[in-house]
């Protein structure tokens, strides 16, 4: 990586500045620069020592440049949120979907429950955004204006900072935008500024409007939310709505919705997933249905143990989920900056963990199992389903769900419909995450420990698996809640049954 590109990923982010004028971050204490450079040494420091990817896509060089880069451009004080900002561009370097810079507590208090937002729900589609729901006072305000500016900066500089900025697995974009569509007010406060008023530009109509827009707290959003669109607005790690596995017939189409892999949220609703899929599987057999429509759009993730056990109804042969899982430690340099007791986290990483070599340490049986983790092969399971499986896929599939995406991809047992996956299917980056908390700032950093790679026969894609049929709702079929991508791959069916 050449100093100008690493020039510019450092220095990106700090086109906010022109967007901070009336800001209320004044209000929190700067940090000395003593404070900071501690913080910046030890975050350095933690990260070498722990995180299994650091370099799987830059460098050591590239990273010990913008270290040193970000240090020499300490020279006066700052507040939390400014150092945090200045730490963002790790995100594009480290490029791990697990690997999460969270801002100090006090300011995400602050942004939760003092600040105020854009009083905005975006969708955005081709680096545009368009107004999803207006929670302003201003009835000319319309869902599908397009939003063109924000205090004079162009929205599409914006949401490619924002997106700059997010975590996200290599050089995949679809799981920032995701994360962005879902809490664009929470995701531009903590990267860009706070202000009461905003003057914007909307595209209506083909005309050019401006409007001055009066910023509001997420409660009082929260509250229009729930009158003006009938729903509770809450961020993505909000939780599943949804019930957590659903299986119903279409006529001669079978159709799952899985909007989560995760064992916890699913055991909450009295569902055991294993029951769940085998009585899926045997109705589908006895149906003779020869058409399976998976639904996958939403998850995060979860465990890979529910992802490989539907699987193994898909798919005749045994499977293996990793070629390799590992550490590259055991201890933990300062655990007194780790939440929780420093004991604990000391004790259970050298008893979790067993050496192989200098630098990698696996994961023992039990501790493997006690954190849900498949490393044995996986039989098939009866009822085989033979017929056409069909994947709907989008920048939420992340972690264990892009884990099953993969086994579907390496043996080519269905076709992908709708965006890019989030996740990498080929490596990623998790598992055994240590929370690290800078004493100075209060920067948090969640801090997986394993690198994880899947046992497939394609290489590394550095991005998500790229679906064989792009299709994705626009801003009107978004704004009537019309699932155009379930109901193409509906039609799809039946005009091929027709046939």
């Amino acid at each position: 990586m050449n100093s100008m590109k690493l020039k510019i990923i450092i220095t990106s982010i700090l086109f906010s500045n022109l967007l901070i004028s009336q800001s209320q971050e004044s209000t929190f204490d700067n940090i000395s620069v003593e404070g900071l450079k501690q913080d910046l040494a030890i975050l350095k420091e933690n990260l070498e020592a722990i995180h299994a990817g650091l370099y799987t896509y830059t460098p050591k060089s590239a990273m010990d440049s913008f270290f040193l880069q970000v240090e020499k451009e300490i020279t006066t004080p700052l507040t939390p949120v400014d150092f945090y900002r200045r730490i963002l561009p790790l995100n594009n370097l480290i490029r791990n979907g697990h690997t999460l810079i969270i801002p100090p507590e006090s300011w995400s208090q602050y942004v939760a429950t003092a600040a105020v937002h854009l009083p905005f729900d975006i969708f955005t589609s081709n680096d545009r955004i368009f107004i999803l729901r207006n929670f302003t006072n201003n009835k000319n305000i319309k869902e599908g204006d397009e939003l063109i500016s924000i205090d004079g900066i162009d929205t599409k500089e914006i949401l490619d900072e924002l997106i700059q900025s997010a975590n996200k697995d290599g050089y995949n974009h679809t799981f920032p935008l995701v994360l962005i569509n879902q809490d664009f007010s929470e995701y531009f406060a903590n990267v860009i500024a706070t202000k009461p008023e905003y003057t914007i530009k909307l595209k209506q109509n083909n005309e050019v409007a401006e409007y001055k827009i009066q910023c509001k707290t997420i409660e009082e959003i929260r509250t229009i939310a729930k009158r003006k669109y009938q729903f509770d607005k809450l961020p993505w790690y909000g939780g599943i709505e949804n019930p957590p596995l659903e299986y119903e017939v279409l006529d001669k189409t079978a159709l799952l919705r899985l909007p989560t892999f995760s064992i916890y949220n699913i055991k909450d609703t009295g569902i055991d997933y294993k029951t769940f899929f085998k009585n899926a599987f045997t109705d589908i057999d006895q149906k003779n249905i020869q058409s399976l429509i998976i639904d996958l759009r939403g998850n995060g993730g979860g465990h890979a143990d529910v992802g490989l056990e539907l699987f193994s109804y898909l798919y005749d042969k045994p499977v293996r989920l990793f070629k390799d899982m590992h550490a590259i430690t055991r201890t933990i340099p300062d655990k007194e900056y780790y939440l929780g007791s420093s004991l604990w986290q000391y004790f259970m990483m050298k008893l979790a963990l067993k050496k192989v070599n200098k630098t990698k340490f696996t994961p023992r049986i039990w501790a493997a199992k006690m954190n849900k983790l498949t490393l044995v092969e996986k039989e098939p399971s009866a009822p085989i389903f033979n017929g056409d499986v069909y994947v709907l896929i989008d920048g939420w599939v992340f972690s264990a769900s892009a884990m099953f995406s993969a086994l579907i991809k390496n043996t080519n047992r269905g076709i992908f419909i709708g965006e890019e996956t989030g996740g990498n299917p080929k490596i990623q980056i998790g598992d055994f995450e240590q929370m690290l908390t800078l004493p100075n700032s209060g920067l948090r950093m969640r801090i997986p420990l394993f690198y994880e790679e899947m046992d497939v026969d394609f290489p590394n894609p550095k991005r998500g698996i790229v679906p064989d049929i792009h299709k994705r709702n626009d801003i009107t079929q978004e704004i009537a809640k019309e699932d155009s991508v379930l109901n193409w791959v509906i039609s799809k069916i039946e005009s091929d049954l027709e046939k």
